[in-house]
């Protein structure tokens, strides 16, 4: 069962990049100064979905960040702090955490402990690049003030590409 879920979720993110555009214009500037400060200059593919979209990021070799269309319309600083916090994930190699804990998952689905690590790590990963967000300069309050805007707007979304690492989770928000 879980195979199926996790081969729904690529399915999923395959379909969204498929249906995405390449950043371009204002959005690209931005996302390229925020992703140097970061240190991955050149190396990501910013999309912008055509539709709603959870901020989100995948890929190992070639890693990608998938902005909601909405965010061309967005103030600058919430657009670099997205942007910061997905280039965070990127840095951490999250993405290959996520499947490497998934697939313990799948393997020990009968062990409860598993299920609550992974759920523990994801807070964690979370955090930490929430952390990394801040240590760049975003004032705290702007930043969470973006943070309850992305949850508000796309964590109740059913349908979600669900195969990479999101920006957030209502339910983990209030930590």
């Amino acid at each position: 069962m879980l195979a199926v879920v996790q081969a729904l979720a690529l399915w999923r993110l395959r379909a969204a990049r498929r249906s995405a555009s390449v950043a371009a214009g204002r959005i690209e500037g931005l996302a390229d100064e925020a992703l140097a400060e970061m240190g991955l200059e050149g190396c990501v593919q910013v999309l912008v979905a055509r539709g709603r979209s959870m901020p989100l990021t995948w890929g190992f070799a070639s890693p990608r960040i998938l902005l909601p269309a909405e965010a061309v319309d967005w103030p600058e600083e919430q657009v670099r702090a997205v942007v910061l916090h997905e280039g965070a994930h990127i840095v951490r190699h999250d993405y290959a955490a996520l499947w490497v804990t998934r697939l313990a998952c799948a393997l020990h689905w009968f062990n409860p402990l598993v299920w609550i690590a992974a759920r523990r790590m994801a807070a964690e990963r979370e955090a930490a690049c929430d952390d990394r967000v801040l240590a760049t300069g975003v004032r705290a309050s702007d930043y969470a003030r973006d943070l309850l805007h992305v949850a508000r707007a796309y964590c109740s979304r059913a349908g979600l590409p669900s195969g990479g690492v999101g920006m957030a989770r209502s339910s983990k928000l209030e930590r």
